[in-house]
């Protein structure tokens, strides 16, 4: 198959760097060395991924303007015309809404990727969301999702969310977790690590807790603010590095420091381009979740040997699988403290934590394993067989 023959539309909201951008991010190379033709269409123009993704090779569009969703869905069935894809892929409500009727209303088929859990306990009962709003989206994406032919979900969580609140066929419905390329991540070495606190000016014996997620409620970083009052007594000069863009909870965050005087000990970085190295410098990396999508941060700290401590969720525990982190109870901060003070007490044991993880990591979540899965997973959508080809009408012999 060469990228002539199959061409993809993916469509998404847009390409700021979160976590369904980056996982597309990480797969472009992957699915272009296989054969696709990737055009990456988004509806915002916000600065993000653009020019990296560009850079894979694939084709990025840009669909903002104005007239709100029907203008979107104007410029969406442009898009289709032009690019001419066997296939569209959308991800993320907005993208989801335009893309699926775009693509009906061109008759080329479409797929979607539900990367959350959507509309449950998490969702409905964020104090973030507008719970109207929520349930109207509900009510159009239960809508559009029927014009998929397949849907691709992150997690298990994920795909119950479609079958029981969207009300889709499960035999539909393909669970891909989302991966990571070992060769541009690396290895964790005692050089790399030393550079990397080097950098930060974190001292080479005084530890270091890392948190890398945005900066809202969903990301339980105002939990880990609260453990790390905790986690100070006692260890003079231990640093809680926090790495994401900014959101709703960053004032709150800002806030629970001052509060705590804890503005010599944990530290807001913004958005970071070098959170492989953070995780090299990092003596634990926590994950204080309430709901998750497949964290792409616990695959990296896993490829990476990063010692883990995760909340007790679903879809963290499919991507930690047991033995290779420690979990813990979501939103309590002390059983935050005690797993992340387990893991500083215990090096030699969370090393061995560490290195069931990477082995792991190497069995199943690799781009390369997962660009496999999610080829085979648009030549089911197209009804195509396992070498990417058409099947031929049947010819009569009589």
């Amino acid at each position: 198959m060469t990228s002539g023959e199959f061409r993809l539309l993916y469509i998404i909201d847009s390409l700021v760097p979160a976590g369904a951008e980056r996982s597309l991010l990480e797969l472009s190379p992957e699915l272009q060395r296989l054969g696709v033709g990737l055009h990456v269409a988004h509806l915002l123009d916000r600065p993000g991924l653009q020019a990296e993704l560009a850079g894979t090779g694939a084709e990025v569009i840009c669909l903002a303007g104005p007239g709100g969703r029907r203008g979107a869905l104007a410029r969406v069935r442009r898009c289709i015309r032009q690019v001419r894809p066997q296939l569209v892929h959308t991800t993320l409500f907005e993208a989801d809404v335009a893309g699926r009727v775009g693509a009906a209303l061109e008759r080329v088929p479409v797929v979607s990727s539900v990367v959350s859990d959507l509309y449950g306990p998490a969702h409905t009962g964020n104090p973030e969301l507008v719970g109207w709003k929520v349930r109207a989206t509900q009510v159009v994406n239960a809508t559009t999702i029927r014009l998929t032919r397949r849907v691709h979900a992150v997690s298990d969580t994920a795909a119950m969310a479609v079958r029981s609140r969207l009300r889709y066929p499960a035999a539909r419905i393909d669970v891909i977790h989302r991966g990571r390329d070992p060769a541009v991540l690396g290895r964790r070495t005692g050089d790399r690590r030393n550079r990397a606190r080097a950098a930060l000016g974190v001292g080479v014996d005084d530890p270091v807790v890392l948190a890398v997620a945005r900066h809202e409620r969903a990301k339980g970083l105002d939990v880990l603010v609260d453990a790390a009052g905790d986690l100070t007594r006692g260890r003079p000069g231990l640093t809680v590095l926090v790495a994401g863009r900014s959101g709703r909870a960053t004032a709150d965050l800002h806030r629970s420091i001052a509060a705590g005087g804890l503005g010599e000990s944990v530290r807001l970085l913004g958005e970071r381009a070098d959170v492989a190295e953070l995780m090299c410098a990092a003596d634990a990396v926590a994950v204080p979740s309430r709901s998750e999508g497949f964290p792409g941060v616990v695959v990296e700290a896993l490829a990476l040997e990063a010692p883990l401590v995760v909340s007790d969720i679903a879809q963290v525990r499919e991507a930690a699988i047991g033995g290779s982190a420690i979990f813990v109870s979501p939103g309590s901060s002390s059983a935050l403290a005690a797993g992340l003070s387990a893991v500083l007490a215990d090096p030699a044991s969370a090393r061995m934590r560490a290195r069931l993880g990477r082995t792991h990591f190497e069995q199943a979540l690799t781009t390369a394993r997962i660009g496999t899965e999610m080829l085979a997973f648009y030549h089911r959508a197209l009804g195509w067989d396992e070498d990417g080809r058409e099947p031929r009408p049947h010819r009569s012999t009589a």
